[in-house]
């Protein structure tokens, strides 16, 4: 009747009540049959006693010598909480599966984890990664990293620096944001400022250069307005710092956009379907038949697959396509004036993103096809745009200092 130590939840426990027949005899019996007896507690008429499941027919081999009955209160223990799986293969395969791909895809992505990212950057990151390649499932190649950081730190200006960096199946992305203010170091190219469209100079705003005109000047196209050289006053030795900063000028842009009344436009019908993909480093598998109807509006999600907090080297891509109708789509005139003016801003904001509209004057010429709108928008915008320093550029040293 010796205990069996800190491993008895692994073999499993059974607690059985023993009543009536002789006692002391029953458990003479259970000694001699080398039974594993626990936790013995007395009764009224009998006791209760923890056993091994294997010890259980030993046991009603002794109580049926002792005329006793044996009822069996509760079984405790891991072999009768995996009894319940025995015939659900579905989990050993899942655990074979996933044994298979540690050992054979150790280049497998299993994790994302996002450093000093906010949620929406995150978010927005996981887009990037996802339209070139990179997510839960796929195998991580050095050299595609590589080239994923340059594609991204390209399209986000607001990144300064981005670092891809797999180690043991989890992929870390850090990233640096860019500074607002410029560059301050020595440029190994001097460089100039000359305008990008004519204007009337109002103010500057420059962290190197010397200024060519002045407030109030009207400049044409290509003047130069910062220059990277001047001569000094009492030296008469020419200096140089490279022009950096912006120069705010008053312009004058003129926009026309015509709008039909009438137009085809590809209306949703408010039906969808549904196609949904398991990416995993044994290849992409559709989950049911996958629907490619005509003529639709497509949007592609992806989202990590986790179990139980558990994350899973796979990804669930999401396809949905909203099934759309050509129609035709008549427009009043002031509705088409409306999207006119929408459309010159579009087009605005794409030209001169940080521009100031001073004033604005439109007209609205209607015709029987639709409506032309003319815009003249007086602005202040930065017109500084930054051209290599040449020889052409060297002011000319005073006679005096010759």
């Amino acid at each position: 009747m010796s205990g069996r130590g800190g491993w008895h939840w692994l073999d499993g426990s059974v607690r059985l009540r023993i009543l009536g027949g002789l006692g002391e005899r029953f458990l003479n019996e259970c000694a001699q049959l080398d039974a594993v007896l626990e936790h013995v507690t007395p009764l009224e008429c009998g006791f209760e006693l923890d056993t091994a499941p294997q010890d259980v027919k030993l046991i009603r081999i002794a109580a049926r010598k002792c005329r006793c009955e044996v009822q069996i209160i509760a079984r405790r223990g891991a072999p009768f909480r995996l009894r319940r799986f025995r015939k659900r293969w579905g989990i050993a395969a899942g655990a074979l599966l996933g044994l298979f791909v540690l050992l054979w895809q150790p280049r497998a992505v299993w994790n994302i984890d996002f450093y000093n990212f906010t949620p929406e950057q995150e978010k927005q990151l996981r887009e990037l990664l996802y339209r070139e390649g990179v997510c839960e499932g796929v195998q991580a190649d050095i050299a595609q990293l590589n080239v994923v950081e340059s594609c991204i730190v390209s399209e986000l200006p607001e990144y300064s620096w981005l670092q891809l960096n797999f180690v043991h199946g989890r992929l870390v992305a850090e990233k640096t944001d860019a500074s607002t203010a410029p560059d301050m170091q020595v440029q190994e190219e001097l460089t100039s400022l000359v305008a990008s469209r004519e204007g009337i100079i109002r103010a500057f705003d420059l962290r190197g250069g010397y200024i060519q005109v002045q407030p109030g000047q009207a400049v044409a196209q290509g003047e130069l307005l910062v220059n990277a050289a001047t001569v000094g006053k009492r030296t008469g030795k020419i200096l140089y710092s490279a022009a950096v900063g912006c120069v705010w000028a008053q312009t004058q842009r003129v926009y026309r956009c015509f709008v039909p009344y009438e137009s085809e436009l590809n209306a949703p019908t408010g039906e969808t379907v549904v196609n949904r993909a398991l990416i995993t480093p044994l290849g992409r598998f559709p989950l049911g038949k996958t629907q490619t109807p005509e003529n639709t509006l497509e949007q592609v999600s992806a989202q990590p697959v986790t179990l139980l907090g558990l994350h899973l080297p796979a990804t669930l891509e999401t396809q949905t396509l909203r099934i759309c109708r050509q129609q035709t789509v008549s427009l009043s005139a002031a509705q088409a004036a409306d999207i006119a003016r929408s459309r010159i801003y579009d087009s605005l904001h794409v030209e001169a993103p940080e521009c100031e509209i001073l004033s604005r004057t439109e007209s609205v010429e209607e015709s029987e096809e639709g409506v032309l709108m003319t815009m003249n928008l007086t602005l202040l915008e930065n017109i500084a745009r930054q051209v290599p320093y040449t020889s052409e550029m060297e002011p000319e040293i005073p006679a005096e200092f010759g």
